[in-house]
């Protein structure tokens, strides 16, 4: 395989990568948002409003928001990386 095949499928592999930490991340923040679960590891209602608090209600809604978040990077790394 050529060193530009090679290239493309790394890539493409972090692509699929940030998809599932993301599909997952989505699952399991939907999960914690409507079960009660462990308490969270910081207490948000103390640095964000009530609104914004209300969703991260758990320990688990934390990791869920947490993939979400670093499921992202590998999607847009390349279009940061290029700028």
């Amino acid at each position: 395989m050529s060193a530009a095949g090679r290239l493309v499928s790394r890539s493409r592999f972090h692509v699929i990568a940030g998809w599932i930490a993301s599909i997952l991340g989505m699952a399991l923040w939907t999960y914690a948002y409507f079960v009660k679960g462990t308490p969270s590891l910081i207490t948000w209602g103390n640095v964000l409003p009530r609104w914004a608090a209300e969703w991260l209600p758990n320990l688990e809604a934390e990791i869920g928001l947490l993939l979400v978040i670093a499921g992202s990077i590998p999607l847009y790394w390349d279009m940061w990386r290029s700028r």
